[in-house]
């Protein structure tokens, strides 16, 4: 008989079983199980350490073997299952390009948030969104869009590391999932475009409460008025410019027309003209002349330095400001719905009476977008 003993490292407590009859080359195994077995109560890193305590045995270099094992938390796991960009490519520098980050709920309780981030590789710069409530075995999809997408300013390779950081998470395995993206120089037209965001805007700051993403369609001057390019930038707070690339749109005159997630469909005036050549730049500008949208369809906001924007509340995206979208308001502020939304017509990440008031004011106007 043999004693074999385990224990582990920083316990004083001995675990021990006999081999019984092995013979003089034999091998024997012994399971440690049932009332034996190691039941770590914390999750962690351990060593336990295997040995033979055979009397009279003089060659201790034989005796001892270690194991080291990671135990994790089974009721707290949360990580990246899958993320992907939302367009398809090709990426241009200066896009504003948005993530789908897939993140699933791995333990057996139910968590009320998990942080999820993701950075640039070589950048210091975090982007962080949480989850809200997130069952057991459940997924959940965080869009990383409007102020948390990633607008690279050049072209090149970047890789993109996406990952949670759930407290008292000790599997790290599942954690982090990385985007590789290749950007490239934009081709066609460039068109930087000036526009405002009337419930966005700060009279007093003579600025926007925060920067958003807008669409812009280019299309014919024609009936039916047929789309035929496209693009999306982030129109910044303090200039109102956003950079639009324009990739497959030939020589003629086009409407702009502008598209944001609150506001009124806007028209430019009739006949913006664009060149297809990979050198030129445009200008449109929204804010300076209410003459600039088709039907003068803008709104004063600002009388001293004369700026006019696009108006705000149309949430449901009709073409019109009316009773529906304020009864699609009132439903979000008893939800008390906060952060980045449809609703928030004034950038402050509450759905409140503030924004009520704005779409309020519209739908009293009677405002409409305005087509030819």
């Amino acid at each position: 008989s043999v004693p074999v003993s385990y224990m582990i490292y920083g316990d004083t407590n001995l675990i021990t079983l006999n081999t019984g009859l092995i013979n003089s080359g034999d091998s024997a195994s012994i399971i440690f199980t049932e009332e034996n077995s190691f039941s770590p109560l914390v999750a962690g890193n351990y060593i336990l350490k295997y040995f033979t305590t055979l009397s009279g045995d003089t060659n201790f270099s034989n005796d001892t073997t270690s194991l080291r094992l990671t135990v994790i938390d089974p009721s707290r796991d949360a990580g990246v299952n899958q993320v992907s960009a939302i367009s398809p490519g090709p990426y241009h520098a200066r896009d504003s390009i948005t993530f789908n980050a897939l993140i699933k709920n791995f333990g057996i309780a139910n968590l009320h948030s998990v942080p999820v981030s993701y950075k640039i590789q070589g950048d210091t710069n975090l982007f962080s969104i949480n989850t809200g409530l997130l069952n057991s075995g459940d997924s959940a999809s965080i869009i990383f869009t409007e102020q948390n997408s990633f607008i690279p300013q050049s072209s090149g390779n970047y890789i993109l590391k996406f990952f949670t950081a759930l407290p008292g998470d000790r599997n790290f395995s599942n954690d982090t999932a990385s985007l590789h993206l290749t950007i490239i120089e934009p081709v066609g037209t460039t068109i930087y475009i000036s526009l405002i965001i009337e419930g966005l805007y700060n009279e007093f700051r003579q600025d926007m409460n925060l920067s958003d993403t807008v669409n812009a369609y280019l299309r014919e001057v024609s009936s039916p008025y047929n789309i035929v390019d496209s693009a999306s930038a982030v129109i910044d707070s303090s200039t109102f410019e956003g950079e639009f690339h324009f990739l497959s749109a030939p020589d003629t005159s086009y409407y702009i027309v502008i598209i944001h997630r609150n506001s009124i469909e806007t028209w430019s005036e009739y006949g913006f003209s664009t060149i297809t050549n990979p050198s030129t730049i445009l200008n449109y500008n929204f804010t300076g002349l209410q003459s600039s949208a088709y039907g003068n369809n803008l709104i004063k906001v600002d009388s001293v330095t004369n700026k006019f924007a696009i108006y705000s509340g149309d949430i449901d995206r009709d073409g019109l400001i009316d009773g529906s979208d304020l009864s699609t308001l009132d439903n979000a502020i008893l939800e008390f719905q906060s952060g980045y939304s449809t609703e928030d017509c004034n950038g402050d990440g509450i759905v409140d009476g503030s924004d009520a008031l704005i779409v309020s004011n519209n739908a009293t106007r009677f405002i409409t977008k305005i087509i030819p």
